[in-house]
């Protein structure tokens, strides 16, 4: 896989500069040594990482630059509540001052109706 030159090397080497996050620096300078004429797997024995971790960066810089180093964070679980069910659990959570973590979940099952997730809390302290 060919490396894509978005920006110029002056431009790159502002951005790792400029950047805070480590993880993003460590990508962005594993991106700096293809720049300057490494092959991924040179540029990945130097770096430490394995070769697949490195073709995975080049492939998201590639695909969409400096923005496409970061973590994806669209995966995961979906959310068992509703936008409405979520409005609702915020505006009942604003009427006591303090929570503890099983009057949450309590309040949550209530909300979806999963009587499994609802502990003795909720019968020892009621919402």
């Amino acid at each position: 896989m060919e490396l894509i030159k978005h920006i110029s090397k002056e431009e790159l080497k502002k951005i790792v500069r400029k950047e805070k996050d480590r993880h993003i620096i460590e990508r962005l300078l594993f991106i700096n040594q293809l720049y300057f004429g490494s092959g991924v797997p040179e540029a990945c024995q130097r770096m430490c990482i394995s070769e697949q971790t490195g073709y995975e960066w080049l492939e998201k810089w590639n695909g969409n630059g400096y923005n496409g180093l970061f973590h994806d964070t669209s995966g995961g679980r979906p959310s068992k509540l509703s936008d409405e069910e979520k409005e609702n659990l915020k505006q009942r959570l604003t009427s006591k001052a303090n929570w503890i973590t099983s009057e949450v979940r309590a309040l949550i099952a209530l909300l979806v109706n999963n009587q499994n997730i609802i502990t003795s809390e909720l019968y020892t302290n009621p919402v």
